[in-house]
């Protein structure tokens, strides 16, 4: 496994490839939680996070190999119920805010321009 702050870079990188409003969406959302696990100290909690953020990293840069152009292709996966059972409430608060925003972006693309 690569250090934290390759493995921040490395998604960073990955992210360039991204639409714009998924990019800043992605950044925020990643420098938002590496920094609140900054003072983890359970190595249970943090080999976990960096085995999601590892797993995240693989499909995003899959996903930017196949893809020419991401904007009208974002690939996504549904988390499964044992996963969404395990989430901390502020955990799930954050998914259900990620979807909102996801789904606002996704509606702005989706209407006609005139």
């Amino acid at each position: 496994m690569q250090s934290p702050k390759a493995l921040y870079r490395a998604i960073l990188r990955a992210h360039r490839h991204l639409p714009t409003e998924f990019r800043t969406l992605g950044d925020s959302y990643l420098k938002h939680e590496f920094r609140a696990h900054t003072k983890v100290s359970d190595s249970f909690q943090l080999n976990k996070f960096f085995t999601e953020w590892n797993k995240y990293l693989t499909a995003v840069s899959q996903q930017n190999l196949h893809s020419s152009s991401l904007s009208s292709e974002i690939a996504a996966k549904d988390l499964e119920i044992h996963q969404l059972e395990a989430l901390p409430d502020d955990k799930a608060e954050q998914i259900l805010y990620l979807k909102s925003s996801i789904d606002s972006i996704y509606s702005k693309e989706s209407k006609p321009h005139i």
